[in-house]
């Protein structure tokens, strides 16, 4: 009888479907290590095109998770107001 957790031990993290593009494990981080910056709320234009201003809503945030699955963006061209 094979010994589960040895089996436990040797299983990576590394998903059975995977963009070519991504290689070896994947690893869980706290939302707070993998962001730059963030603003509450604010009244943005947005667009369904990519920019380097995605813009993550309250329709975004589950329980323990966000969803990625529709990311609106903040349109390049506008004015986003700093508190620095």
């Amino acid at each position: 009888m094979e010994n589960k957790i040895t089996n436990i031990e040797q299983r990576q993290n590394v998903p059975q479907l995977r963009f070519p593009e991504f290689k070896g494990e994947w690893n869980a981080d706290l939302f707070q290590n993998l962001i730059e910056n963030f603003k509450l709320g604010g009244n943005y234009k947005n667009t369904d095109i990519v920019t380097r201003y995605p813009l993550i809503k309250m329709g975004n945030i589950g329980r323990g998770n966000i969803k990625l699955n529709k990311v609106e963006y903040i349109v390049e061209t506008e004015k986003i107001d700093s508190d620095d």
